[in-house]
């Protein structure tokens, strides 16, 4: 990841009410490499919120590259 960045905590006007809160990132920019600084093929995404909860997974599969246009 080069460059992402916390932007804050969204409660959606429900102080009461946690489960519909979020954390808010912007990722810029990332580039996916395995263990051989290679182009990985399969594999997860996780993101974590401040307190290290993971709140994200993305399948790198699924995922579309734009740096080969598929």
């Amino acid at each position: 990841m080069l460059y992402a960045e916390y932007w804050g905590y969204d409660d959606r006007e429900t102080p009461e009410d946690e489960t519909d809160d979020e954390h808010l990132y912007f990722i810029r920019w990332y580039v996916l490499k395995d263990s051989l600084n290679t182009n990985p093929h399969r594999g997860e995404i996780w993101l974590f919120d401040p307190e290290l909860q993971r709140i994200g997974t993305w399948d790198l599969a699924q995922l579309p590259c734009v740096g080969h246009n598929n």
